[in-house]
């Protein structure tokens, strides 16, 4: 409740000590929060304008259903990265488990590190860049627009539509 109320007020918050607590900074709509240490699953789940920052690694499903505003991790992140995400970029300095933009319906993500399984599954709309390496099924049954990819994948879906262009991670590397 605390971060709430000073997110509220356009304070930026910082968040110490989050051992892992499931559900931070779900379903806020503006300010600026900088997390020290490891956050559990659901981080900024819901986001609607906040800019998080989390300096350590996030759990599953990190802006799961996310409207708007940027979310910075600079670990790893777990399972389900930017699920049903309409707007708004994800950035992860680290790697991302499997299930990376899942029904992705309009944001951007960017993975630094490697990627697991089923990146972009039924991805409608929006943005993955990959800088690393990527695992299998990668697009798979893919809807719209695209998937950039630095490194190497074990495997394409169904519908996939990859580009592998060096230029283009490279510029979204530099932007983060």
């Amino acid at each position: 409740m605390i971060i709430k109320r000073n997110v509220s007020g356009n304070a930026m918050v910082i968040v110490r000590n989050v051992d892992h607590i499931n559900g931070l900074a779900s379903g806020l709509k503006k300010g600026t929060i900088v997390i020290e240490g490891n956050t559990g699953d659901c981080l900024g789940m819901l986001n609607n304008g906040v800019n998080i920052r989390v300096r350590g690694d996030v759990g599953d499903y990190l802006g799961d259903g996310m409207w708007s505003g940027e979310i910075i991790v600079e670990g790893n992140a777990g399972y389900g990265v930017g699920v049903y995400a309409h707007g708004g970029r994800i950035v992860i300095y680290g790697s991302a488990g499997d299930g990376l933009g899942q029904l992705l319906k309009g944001a951007t993500i960017v993975v630094r590190g490697n990627e697991g399984d089923n990146a972009g599954f039924c991805m409608v709309s929006g943005r993955i860049v990959i800088v690393g390496n990527a695992g299998s099924d990668l697009g798979n049954w893919i809807i719209g627009d695209s998937i950039y990819i630095g490194g190497d994948y074990e495997s394409l879906g169904n519908n996939a539509r990859v580009e592998n262009s060096q230029e283009m991670t490279q510029h979204f590397f530099n932007q983060y």
